[in-house]
């Protein structure tokens, strides 16, 4: 499946029309209302399915955060494979809230999972514009740049992307591609091997392994295909934004890890939605409500934080973590009587 430029980027004109609703209370609602796209063909899939899409239009319809609706209907055709419809949410999601970055990210993954790099580029370059923190949008922008061989943008991304993360090890192996592209195999070597201690042999080591060669350094490039074999496959840029896409999991499994990916790219609300959706489907889990209450700690949630660790350790009393996070927060509060409860259990 294709999706075209001219399609994805039509429902902009409707959008644009209706951009003096926003903001204005009933009229917001209406403006989103107008968003819905048309449903597709669901003929196939799963009951719970179109029951998450009725939930969504109905808190647009219904709901206190009209907004919010929309942005879940866009994660769950996104998710599904509904990538038009999916695009016509982001696209007035980015209208609706122009200053976050999240919406044109998401458009430009669309894009560019169907490898139309230069329609996603304008998008790309949006993102960082919007959020300039955000280290895989310069990373995803700069792989662009380098791909349409414009080296020098190119290494202007991965630059940013290292200025906030400087041990970043996918922004380092897009500089060591650009040293390479510019025969300084010197500077290659030094990115790369950045690069490999970063990520525990995980990202760059077969790049840096073929360089060893080219430099005549055959027993250490052996030595580097052995030791990257043993530490496993590669892994992806943490997105901690299509993460959230998750949440349309039915795997609570999954729905952890893409928590832990956006706790790890500080996107601790995202991360926080994720777990709540994913007690909904196990809620006697005691290690998603570890997870929860280290989300909200992180928030500063201290509230909220001890009664996940509380519900933690209720469902599995052997959660040894669970009592030494309790315990530790009450320490912090001063209130020992509790702590000692919670060590000596």
């Amino acid at each position: 499946m294709k999706v075209s430029a001219k399609n994805l980027l039509q429902p902009i004109l409707v959008v644009l029309a209706l951009t003096f609703w926003v903001g204005c209370g009933s009229g917001e609602r209406e403006f989103v209302l107008n968003s819905i796209p048309d449903s597709p063909d669901l003929a196939g899939f799963p009951d719970r399915l179109h029951q998450r899409i009725e939930n969504a239009e109905l808190q647009i319809l219904n709901g206190k955060d009209p907004v919010n609706g929309l942005a879940d209907l866009g994660r769950i055709y996104h998710f599904n494979g509904f990538y038009e419809e999916a695009s016509i949410c982001y696209q007035a999601l980015h209208i609706c809230e122009p200053a976050e970055g999240k919406w044109a990210h998401m458009l430009a993954e669309i894009l560019s999972s169907f490898g139309q790099l230069d329609d996603a580029l304008p998008w790309r370059q949006k993102v960082v514009d919007l959020a300039p923190d955000y280290v895989p949008a310069w990373i995803r922008l700069g792989d662009v740049y380098l791909k349409r061989n414009q080296l020098s943008d190119a290494e202007a991304a991965y630059q940013s992307a290292l200025k906030v993360d400087s041990g970043n090890a996918y922004a380092l192996v897009g500089w060591a591609r650009i040293h390479i592209q510019n025969d300084n195999l010197a500077g290659a070597r030094t990115a790369l091997e950045k690069a490999i201690k970063s990520s525990d042999l995980a990202i760059g080591a077969d790049l840096l392994a073929t360089l060893y060669q080219q430099l005549g350094l055959i027993a250490q490039a052996e030595a580097l295909r052995g030791m990257a074999k043993a530490s496993g496959s590669f892994i992806d840029i943490p997105d901690a934004w299509v993460a959230e896409l998750y949440g349309e999991s039915f795997d609570t499994y999954q729905i952890a890890v893409a928590a832990g990916m956006c706790e790890r790219g500080r996107n601790l609300p995202g991360a926080i939605r994720l777990l709540q959706r994913a007690l909904q489907l196990a809620p006697k889990d005691a290690s998603l409500h570890f997870q929860l209450g280290q989300a909200y700690l992180g928030q500063g949630k201290t509230d909220q934080a001890i009664e996940s660790f509380e519900a933690c350790v209720e469902n599995d009393p052997a959660f040894s973590d669970g009592w030494f996070w309790l315990a530790d927060i009450y320490s912090k509060m001063g209130n020992l009587e509790s702590e000692g409860v919670a060590l000596a259990t």
